[in-house]
């Protein structure tokens, strides 16, 4: 094989995502999508109750909500732009969630693991960052 040949083969193998990945993606889709539906209604019912918090908070959910679509489509076509904005959802709201569980005298330990999760998740994909393109 000559080296065009290789490099032309390499390049195939580095755009293409791995199943596990695709599996991710699936799932950060889903999760964009039913969290978008049902952010929706929330921050319309904010709205109506005219609770700045409320209204605030709704509108940061539904924001949230179509960046992991919007990350899941760019994972699906292995963008690094997609790392780097994935990254920048999770780290805020780990860091939130870290505070909220330690300062909180209600240990709600399933938000925890979510966390946990979610920051296993972004180690995986940025250990895949030079694949992307």
């Amino acid at each position: 094989m000559d080296q065009k040949t290789q490099s032309i083969s390499e390049q195939g193998q580095k755009n293409k995502p791995s199943v596990f990945l695709l599996i991710l993606t699936l799932l950060m889709f889903i999760i964009g999508v039913v969290d978008t539906i049902s952010g929706v209604p929330a921050l319309l019912i904010s709205f109506a109750s005219l609770n700045i918090g409320f209204i605030i908070m709704s509108a940061i959910s539904l924001i949230i909500s179509v960046g992991y679509i919007i990350v899941a489509g760019g994972l699906l076509k292995m963008k690094k732009w997609s790392v780097i904005v994935y990254a920048v959802m999770v780290i805020p709201s780990t860091l939130v969630v870290s505070f909220n569980y330690f300062s909180s005298p209600e240990k709600d330990i399933t938000t925890f693991v979510s966390v946990g999760v979610e920051i296993v998740v972004l180690f995986y994909i940025l250990s895949l960052y030079k694949k992307f393109k």
